[in-house]
């Protein structure tokens, strides 16, 4: 019977060499989701600086496309009564 007993043996250090490094792997995922959560909650004010300096720079931009269009319209740069026309 002493063989048995051995299996047995074997077959329980097994088990807990399993359980042990699923209890391992376990920890090391919370550790992980714990990390991409204090990276996400640092990450996200410096994405809305970001998108702030993007539409400050964009501010510029379309200020400037809508007096290209409106030179296009008049190119003269003056209305209809500077150039001695009726308004």
């Amino acid at each position: 019977m002493a063989p048995s007993n051995d299996v047995s043996a074997q077959e329980h250090t097994s088990a807990v060499d399993s359980a042990a490094d699923l209890s391992k792997a376990w920890t090391e995922l919370l550790k992980g989701e714990k990390t991409a959560e204090a990276l996400e909650k640092s990450l996200t004010p410096l994405e809305k600086k970001i998108d702030d300096l993007l539409a400050s720079l964009e501010e510029p931009e379309q200020l400037a496309d809508a007096g290209a269009a409106s030179e296009q319209t008049n190119p003269e740069g003056g209305s209809s009564e500077d150039q001695g026309g009726k308004p």
